[in-house]
């Protein structure tokens, strides 16, 4: 990879003052150096600028929304504003190791694709875990894999510009958005995944139910847009059947009609067992049990 190649990074941000000094400082600590950090502040209250004006580097731009429009359509502010080769993206609270540009950089180049994530590991207080949980195969069909399971996130996404300026995030996600990005992305243009940590993802502490209306919202959209696709494989529509009833579970809902269909679809017994508990609005014993014994997390 040619080191006069510049990399913008993009990094979204509504009032994280505590933990955006942090983020930006591991994108200016890579050992890839030519670099562009686009900050777009959507609205925040805090002392967001107050933290990135002192950081005092000319490798750092400052923009602020005039009022607040959400992820989605401020890193395509930041699309828009780029001026490298390359766009990566960056979340607020989130740090990135030393090395994540320059070894993305040399994979992409290697493996002669348009865009590339790696893995990271996740942190919730003192959980933690790596993250995709499995490998996924670089081959031609990574828009099945992608629509089966979802193995990308936006803080591990390196690409060409190009790919970027044909496709935006969908400003009408309220949640998976990058999911939603790369599955619309992998159609036309050459996605990899390479299988080493490079980023640090520290989850916020609180409920689940806090985001699982998003979730349910998000993976409807999702179901909608790829509806064609995903009815012509019984294993992806079970398992989008399925994530909706989790979350909706999560969410103080009765999702029957979700376990009725992924049954439907996967003859599972347990989730059988599911059907029928909800079936018998025993959903909120259900939540109980699974809280203790399963896990809700999702992508």
């Amino acid at each position: 990879m040619n080191k006069t190649t510049m990399v913008s990074v993009i990094i979204p941000s509504y009032n994280r003052g505590s933990t955006i000094k942090l983020a930006i400082q591991s994108v200016l600590d890579q050992t890839y150096k030519n670099i562009e950090v686009i900050v777009i502040d959507d609205g925040s209250t805090d002392n967001t600028e107050e933290i990135i004006l002192e950081l005092n580097s000319d490798k750092v731009s400052y923009y602020k929304n005039a009022k607040n429009i959400g992820a989605c359509g401020s890193r395509n502010r930041g699309i828009n504003l780029a001026k490298g080769d390359y766009i990566a993206f960056q979340d607020s609270d989130d740090e990135w190791l030393p090395e994540k540009l320059e070894r993305q950089l040399e994979f992409l180049s290697e493996e002669d694709c348009d865009i590339v994530s790696c893995s990271m590991q996740r942190i919730e207080g003192k959980k933690n875990e790596i993250y995709p949980p499995y490998v996924p195969e670089n081959n031609s069909n990574s828009f099945n894999q992608l629509l089966f399971e979802n193995f990308t996130s936006t803080q591990t996404i390196l690409g060409k510009k190009k790919v970027f300026e044909n496709y935006n995030f969908d400003e009408r996600m309220p949640r998976f958005q990058d999911w939603e990005l790369m599955l619309r992305i992998s159609l036309f243009f050459n996605l990899k995944h390479l299988n080493k940590v490079l980023v640090k993802s520290y989850l916020q502490v609180n409920s689940i139910s806090l985001n699982a209306k998003s979730a349910i919202a998000g993976l409807k959209l999702i179901y909608n847009i790829h509806k064609e696709a995903i009815e012509k494989n019984k294993s992806i529509e079970a398992r989008f059947n399925l994530k909706i009833a989790e979350y909706m579970l999560a969410n103080g809902e009765n999702p029957k009609k979700y376990y009725k269909k992924t049954y439907d679809l996967s003859k599972s017994s347990k989730i059988l067992l599911f059907y029928l508990m909800s079936k018998l609005s025993l959903n909120k014993l259900l939540f109980y049990f699974k809280k203790q014994y399963f896990s809700f997390k999702n992508n």
